[in-house]
């Protein structure tokens, strides 16, 4: 059992690890994207930018939650856990939902509505990535985080902590 939970964050870190290394390629095809926009609508340059933010603000959340899978692996059980880890999916999600819209192909009379989808899908996923940031920081400063190994410069776990 211990050994597929440590696979199972090994791997969510890996894809995400993956996905940053992939991100010079996206960046590309979303650069190819933005032009076929432009050529294919009224719109500016100015105004397919909201293209190339949404892969930025994708490849943040993406560095942030592969992160957040090494924190997870050495949090204790417990209602902070399940906390962080509900914070982690909604992010997850909202990154997932991003990358969807932002690999659908270009279509001349679906721009506007995919303009305003992406635009949304990226200010909620850069607000769900703040939350999992400030609630991480606030727990340290807090005191909040358990953990399931001794940390040098933090609190010895509880014996019943140790087991993930």
């Amino acid at each position: 059992m211990l050994e597929r939970l440590e696979l199972n964050y090994y791997n969510r870190w890996a894809n995400h690890e993956q996905s940053a290394k992939l991100s010079l390629d996206l960046y590309a095809k979303t650069e190819k994207k933005m032009e076929d926009m432009q050529i294919t609508s009224s719109l500016a340059w100015i105004e397919v930018q909201f293209m190339k933010k949404a892969v930025e603000e994708a490849d943040k959340c993406r560095q942030t939650l592969k992160w957040t899978y090494a924190m997870v692996y050495y949090l204790a059980r417990g209602n902070q856990k399940e906390l962080f880890e509900d914070n982690q999916r909604d992010l997850e999600s909202a990154v997932e939902d991003l990358s969807e819209l932002l690999e659908q192909p270009i279509e001349a009379e679906t721009i506007p509505q995919l303009r305003q989808k992406v635009t949304d899908k990226t200010v909620y996923m850069s607000k769900r990535n703040k939350i999992v940031l400030e609630d991480t920081a606030n727990g340290f400063l807090e005191g909040r985080w358990k953990w399931n190994v001794p940390i040098e410069g933090f609190d010895d776990p509880d014996e019943a902590d140790l087991v993930n």
